[in-house]
């Protein structure tokens, strides 16, 4: 991660007292979290989550907080939902009681080197719990105001957790530091997602910006013929072929799922996706108005070379079983796609 001392003063944290979390400490000593945002290049608001509402629920399980969003708009990185999430900044104040905080802007820190360290120690967080001994969620979250340094945060001098094992949260650190720096996103990942709520009020003082854990989308394509360069490939479905030909994911090459296509009917054919779950990890697409997109070919060279016809998609829409009109070769493309894990 790129040195993060632009962004020290940047959010507001949590007060515990009663209802109220803050990580123990009694006052909010931070500004807004636009006064630093701003600063870090491609770190901005996702379009589509402008005015989220947030609310949170102590819940030391797994992480700090669990956090549920509502009023999502579409956009590539997060949807209404439960998610884990943790405190942004040791010393401001929050309402962990469930309050709705209306008016949220979220940030994604996906494919933002800036943030390696931060999304690299939030994937390996499990990992973590069962092969450091010591860790809990108070020696990560200690770790996380170390990385981010929104507000200076010293192990030695701001005493928020009693009962902290320092040589589980000094490991933790040390790895963070030796290994995150080469974190790089893949689809099923965590990467931090920034709800600002500082602008708001809790208690009289600015509000706790919380990170919360999402899980990484990606896009796929369709069928088991393979084309592209060696800077981009892609898939199609060959009617010639199996009838039942794969789904794959761009970056990693992941079958995430079937496509069947059946015997045309007058002219039209149903074509029936099948995403892989086996009860404990699967792949899920975001509910978003369009997500799977269809073309049809009658000419190889085209769909091989991703050439657009003159008609509009034969299909654009978020059902996984649809008719479509007759053709040898299509094009089979999901924008947001995503793997889900057990936390």
């Amino acid at each position: 991660m790129e040195k993060m001392s632009t962004i020290k003063g940047l959010v507001p944290i949590l007060l515990m007292a009663f209802v109220f979390t803050n990580c123990d400490m009694q006052e909010s000593t931070v500004g807004t979290f636009e006064d630093t945002a701003g600063k870090l290049p491609n770190f901005s608001v996702i379009e589509g989550a402008e005015d989220v509402t947030v609310s949170v629920t102590r819940n030391n399980d797994v992480g700090y907080f669990d956090a549920v969003l509502t009023n999502v708009g579409n956009n590539p990185f997060v949807v209404d939902g439960s998610y884990t999430a943790w405190c942004a900044h040791w010393s401001a104040p929050i309402d962990s009681d469930g309050r709705k905080y209306d008016g949220v802007s979220l940030y994604s820190t996906q494919n933002d080197k800036n943030w390696n360290k931060l999304n690299y120690v939030l994937n390996e967080r499990s990992g973590y719990y069962e092969t450091i001994e010591g860790v809990t969620y108070k020696e990560i979250q200690a770790v996380i105001w170390t990385l981010i340094e929104f507000k200076e945060f010293d192990i030695e001098k701001n005493r928020i957790f009693s009962g902290l094992n320092k040589d589980a949260y000094y490991a933790v650190l040390s790895d963070a530091k030796e290994n995150g720096d080469s974190f790089q996103s893949q689809p099923g990942d965590i990467h931090a997602v920034f709800a600002n709520m500082s602008v708001l009020q809790t208690d009289g003082d600015n509000t706790q910006t919380v990170i919360i854990e999402v899980v990484a989308a990606g896009r796929a394509w369709g069928g088991d013929t393979i084309a592209g360069t060696d800077d981009f490939t892609w898939y199609y479905y060959n009617t010639n072929g199996d009838e039942v030909q794969g789904i794959y994911t761009i970056t990693t090459n992941t079958r995430a799922g079937d496509v069947m296509i059946s015997d045309p009917v007058d002219g039209t054919v149903t074509l029936s996706i099948e995403l892989y779950n086996d009860g404990q990890v699967g792949w899920f697409y975001r509910p978003f108005d369009e997500v799977l997109f269809i073309k049809g070919y009658d000419d190889e060279a085209e769909v091989a070379g991703l050439v657009q016809p003159d008609q509009p998609w034969l299909y654009a829409g978020n059902d996984l079983v649809v008719e479509v009109d007759e053709y040898e070769f299509y094009a089979i493309y999901f924008q947001s796609l995503e793997k889900r894990r057990a936390q």
